[in-house]
């Protein structure tokens, strides 16, 4: 049973925030992010704003991705997009690739 037991009241934008947050997730593990977010919301005194939401919301992430990636590396060109043969490497992308800063 999870550790909140009453409803979670959030706007609908709030919502539609948490389910953005889940869809970068692999979809095996988005159940358990929102159910850790419900968690940590719950936990939270008083109401729940906009900012409280949201460093809930990348705190939990974070830990979610952060174990994605130590299970399944992406190798830096995937990430910006950058292909080794490709064009010059992007300025704001804060990956170097062969020896490009």
């Amino acid at each position: 049973m999870p550790a909140h037991s009453s409803p979670i009241s959030l706007t609908e934008q709030q919502m539609l925030a948490v389910l953005a947050a889940a869809q970068p997730l692999p979809p095996q593990a988005r159940s358990a992010f929102l159910e850790m977010c419900a968690t940590e919301i719950a936990n939270l005194p008083g109401e729940l704003g906009d900012g409280a939401l949201h460093r809930v919301i990348s705190r939990v992430q974070r830990q979610f991705i952060d174990s994605s990636a130590a299970t399944n590396p992406t190798p830096p060109d995937r990430v910006c997009g950058r292909r080794s043969s490709g064009p010059a490497h992007p300025s704001n992308c804060p990956f170097a690739h062969d020896g490009a800063a």
